[in-house]
């Protein structure tokens, strides 16, 4: 046997290597054609056909989304025949990535007929290409591709396939060694956990807190950039903050890199975005402080991930502005003298912070009244930026008139 292509066992199992590249449903004594993608010949088929009606006794063997048993073992046509259907999704996925418009269009074509009409084997081509691809391109393709296509067939898929994608996707967030495609197939995480959210990925949270607790700034970082991803819709469900979140989130806030803060800010806001009610959102308080000296560490010279941190303190304000109460009067000083006064920062970072503070008074006006003089504050510093970048060589009291 040919290394590489390993045999089709039974027990629900089968091989990686047919789902990928197996363009051809087997049923009983015969083949059933599917849609001639991929270039395949109708002499190729045909001699499929030839070959398999000698094994009349073959079992079933369907890639279109509905049973995977298998019990037989690939003989060498088969895997010939699969090796040039590789060749052939390589050459489509070439053609996907040409910058030629005809090309690319026909391309695109060619895919959506293979996906429509073969589910798992697209999705699992897709998932090999991402896991192990000769070159980043195709495998940045692949996960572009992937992001999208699995949300959109996921309920079409196998169980087999879908346990079989989880999988190989875990490991290539523990194996991957690049930052930036580290990060693509995130996304793709991120996108089957929303899509299959019925709690049938066990070993996800644990890869995840495994990545959270690692050494690796870059890859602790991608942790709570996937956390984030996940808790708006199984926050409650599968974690409880006191026991397991918490902790996490500490020691994000607290880490050397920026990167990671944010990160942890970020999945700080989803955890607040699935909360029901404030008796759920209250115990998250506790991380306020250690919030606010994430985003002033950064101020000192990171103004970038400055403004992120802002950008989810205003997230946060949209959904769940009441957060903020039980330290509204520090954080309100901190971001009027702090930050929008402070002529010494970027004006983007400056505006951010008025902006949170004004987007805090109209989801929560009341609470913004009790705070005594916010309001006159929040519109005095307002007119100050206002007027700030006028010429002072202008006579206002001659223009007034």
């Amino acid at each position: 046997m040919e290394k590489g292509w390993p045999v089709v066992s039974g027990h629900r199992q089968y091989d990686s290597a047919l789902r990928l590249n197996g363009m051809y449903k087997l049923r009983g004594a015969g083949v059933m054609k599917s849609s001639c993608v991929l270039g395949e010949s109708i002499a190729t088929q045909d001699s499929m056909h030839a070959s398999l009606r000698k094994r009349s006794c073959s079992p079933c063997l369907h890639l279109r989304g509905g049973s995977t048993d298998a019990h037989a073992s690939m003989d060498e046509a088969n895997r010939q025949l699969l090796k040039q259907t590789f060749s052939n999704w390589k050459d489509l996925m070439k053609s996907l990535m040409s910058s030629e418009n005809e090309v690319r269009k026909d391309a695109e074509k060619k895919y959506d007929e293979i996906k429509a009409e073969m589910p798992d084997a697209t999705c699992t081509a897709l998932i090999q290409e991402i896991t192990q691809g000769d070159n980043e391109e195709s495998k940045t393709m692949a996960a572009v591709l992937a992001r999208s296509s699995l949300s959109e067939v996921w309920d079409k898929l196998s169980s087999t396939t879908k346990e079989d994608i989880q999988s190989k996707l875990l490991d290539s967030l523990k194996a991957e060694s690049s930052p930036n495609f580290l990060r693509k197939v995130a996304n793709v995480v991120g996108a089957i956990s929303f899509t299959a959210n019925d709690g049938n990925w066990p070993q996800l949270l644990p890869t995840l807190y495994e990545m959270c607790k690692h050494d690796d700034s870059t890859r602790k970082e991608l942790g709570f950039y996937i956390l984030s991803l996940v808790l708006g819709h199984v926050g409650n469900e599968l974690m409880k903050f006191d026991e397991d979140l918490q902790p996490l989130f500490e020691n994000a806030l607290q880490d050397h890199s920026a990167g990671v803060q944010v990160s942890g800010l970020k999945a700080i806001s989803s955890f607040l975005s699935s909360c029901s009610s404030n008796k759920q959102m209250k115990p998250a308080q506790v991380l306020l402080s250690k919030m606010l000296a994430a985003i002033g560490s950064a101020l000192q010279g990171d103004e970038h991930n400055a403004r992120a941190g802002l950008d989810v303190l205003i997230e946060i304000a949209q959904i769940n502005p009441r957060f903020f109460k039980p330290q509204l009067k520090e954080i309100s000083s901190a971001m009027l003298q702090h930050v929008t006064m402070n002529r010494n920062l970027e004006p983007a970072t400056r505006r951010l912070a008025l902006e949170f503070l004004i987007e805090l008074a109209e989801k929560a006006p009341a609470m913004i009244k009790s705070s005594e003089n916010l309001v006159r504050d929040i519109v005095a510093v307002s007119l100050a930026l206002m007027v700030e970048g006028l010429d002072t060589g202008v006579d206002l009291e001659r223009w007034n008139r």
